[in-house]
């Protein structure tokens, strides 16, 4: 069963430009990771420190060997430093879902 990652943090202070720079490559590394799908970074317009990672995996399998995986040690190199403290990160289901 498919399952989509949200993770939420906010950037230190003053490196949200330079997350937002970090998020393009994160996304790319891990579209690039088995079981991964779509993958998207989301920057806060209210509050322009606040960053969501949408990430599609095929099964909460596929996260737990991203997470293991040598990819997993470049991701955290790419944004480190630029993550404040307080992060929430959690699995969801698609119940319902619309396109126009």
């Amino acid at each position: 069963m498919a399952v989509i990652e949200l993770f939420e943090a906010s950037s230190s202070s003053g490196r949200a430009q330079d997350l937002e720079y970090a998020m393009h490559g994160v996304i790319q590394l891990i579209a690039a990771q088995p079981g991964a799908g779509r993958c998207e970074a989301l920057r806060g317009v209210e509050d322009p420190s606040a960053f969501v990672f949408a990430i599609e995996w095929e099964s909460l399998d596929a996260h737990a060997a991203f997470r293991g995986s040598a990819a997993f040690s470049r991701y955290e190199s790419l944004v480190e430093g630029l993550i404040g403290p307080d992060t929430r990160m959690a699995h969801y289901r698609l119940v319902a879902s619309v396109a126009r």
